[in-house]
């Protein structure tokens, strides 16, 4: 190694590197940031023809900067680098080692940008212990990209909109705050908690937030609720309970319940309006059939609305394809069903919604029993087609049931 070399690694060797955040927020107010109050002084002026007269002027103070005092409780945001305010959530985290598991979420998920910008928030921020109280699988998972929605609710139902200082949490106890992840946060006191989780350390502030540490991870529905779970939930009654009883005929609720033995799914849960429409067509007798239609429903793996292209093909859990178009963001399945509302996200996967029951190629069959005297065949061609059809159930594909 030359002289010269061994000079420039020695210099390279002892030198640190830092890196610098560039923050919108970090810029110094160029202009008068605050004026004292004025003091009027007599002065004596000269003037050609009038000679010496008293003449009264006001000095007022004006502070820029450079030269006002950072006590001032104005003078923070206005003067952030005089200051030392140029701090954003994501330093503070990111400098705090009892906060690393929360740091390399949000690098998975994609949110430092949001908690780096110029937005202000709340960000009620988990030690390594609250996550590390979860159990090892569900923190392999959040690390596997095909669960980065999952984590990415998670991180959101742990920030707010705004600034709410623990003053502000203290003023109502029950007090209920929507995260932006869109779910419900409570809030109590004595001692001071949101959902199960006490805050341990109040108002850490940074340029763009307030920060609250906590002591147990704040869990949204697509850390607590399965899809059994979600479809028999009371509130969802009348929109999702026929697919839980279905299920539950064909003595498959425990597949639904958990991770094990299908993993990660995806399900599209027709409304109770849309069985309604097949009353008959499957015989709840025949726990077979009945597990034919719903496995129809099921496909592997997560499949949010965003993967969902024009003429794709998915092979559902009954080995049947289903067919998938997307028109101006309008989704059909099979050339029947449209879905109603996409991408909620439960503990096994993900559950769209759909207005029509996809029914299985060996359920869709016209019978050769007749209804008051008429064959399927004469229903078709029928001027009371349409009367017919509602009352019978034996003529499906004539029936456009299916």
């Amino acid at each position: 190694m030359s002289l010269k070399n061994f000079i420039l690694t020695l210099l390279l060797a002892n030198l640190s590197f830092t890196i610098v955040h560039s923050h919108p927020q970090c810029e110094e107010y160029s202009g008068v940031v605050y004026t004292d109050e004025c003091v009027k002084h007599d002065k004596w002026k000269w003037q050609y023809k009038k000679g010496w007269y008293r003449h009264e002027e006001v000095v007022c103070t004006e502070y820029t900067c450079k030269n006002l005092g950072c006590d001032h409780n104005f003078a923070k945001p206005l003067c952030p680098v005089t200051c030392g305010n140029c701090t954003n959530v994501v330093d503070i985290v990111n400098s705090t080692s009892s906060f690393s598991w929360f740091v390399k979420f949000l690098c998975v998920a994609d949110l430092v940008n949001l908690l780096e910008g110029p937005d202000h928030f709340t960000v009620f921020v988990p030690t390594n212990e609250a996550f590390e109280n979860l159990s090892d699988t569900i923190l392999d998972n959040y690390l596997d990209a095909l669960w980065i929605e999952h984590l990415r609710s998670l991180l959101l139902h742990h920030i707010l909109s705004g600034w709410a200082s623990s003053d502000y949490l203290y003023n109502i106890d029950g007090l209920h705050l929507r995260s932006i992840g869109g779910n419900i946060i409570e809030a109590s006191i004595d001692p001071l908690r949101v959902n199960d989780a006490e805050i341990l350390t109040e108002n850490i502030t940074a340029i763009n937030g307030i920060l609250h540490v906590v002591d147990n991870v704040l869990l949204p529905t697509s850390a607590l609720m399965s899809v059994a779970d979600y479809t028999t939930d009371p509130s969802r009654d009348y929109t999702t309970s026929e697919f839980a009883r279905f299920i539950e005929l064909a003595g498959i609720t425990d597949l639904f319940s958990s991770l094990d033995p299908l993993g990660a799914i995806t399900v599209f849960v027709p409304t109770n309006q849309a069985f309604r429409q097949i009353v008959g067509v499957v015989d709840e007798s025949n726990k077979t059939a009945v597990r034919d239609l719903i496995e129809h429903h099921v496909i592997r793996g997560i499949t949010l609305l965003r993967d969902i292209t024009d003429g794709l093909e998915v092979m559902a859990g009954n080995s049947e394809i289903l067919e998938f178009s997307n028109v101006n963001k309008n989704i059909r399945i099979n050339d029947d069903a449209t879905l109603i509302q996409a991408d909620i996200l439960v503990t096994n996967g993900v559950i769209h919604l759909i207005d029509h029951v996809l029914t299985p190629t060996n359920l869709c069959r016209d019978t050769n029993k007749t209804y008051k005297g008429y064959t399927c065949k004469d229903m078709a061609s029928s001027k009371y087609k349409r009367s017919l059809c509602y009352h019978s159930t034996n003529c499906p594909r004539t029936c456009g049931q299916c």
